[in-house]
C-alpha cells in the first residue's frame, strides 16, 4: 500500500510606504508525491512626488 503525500503552502504579503508607493506579493505551492509546483505574483505601484523642472529662462 503507497501512502499518498499532499500539501499547500502558500503566503500573502502587502506594504505600502511614503510617495504613494504599494506593494503586494503572493506565493502558492502545491506538493503531493514528489512533484513540488509553485506559482507567484508581484505587484509594485509609485506614485512618486510632485516636481517640475524648468530651465534658466523659466520655461517648463
Amino acid at each position: 500500500m503507497q501512502l499518498t503525500s499532499f500539501e499547500w503552502e502558500g503566503q500573502i504579503t502587502a506594504t505600502t510606504g511614503s510617495f504613494g508607493t504599494h506593494s503586494s506579493e503572493a506565493h502558492i505551492a502545491h506538493r503531493s508525491n514528489g512533484l513540488k509546483i509553485t506559482g507567484s505574483m508581484k505587484y509594485f505601484h509609485e506614485k512618486g512626488w510632485d516636481f517640475q523642472a524648468t530651465d534658466e529662462e523659466g520655461v517648463k
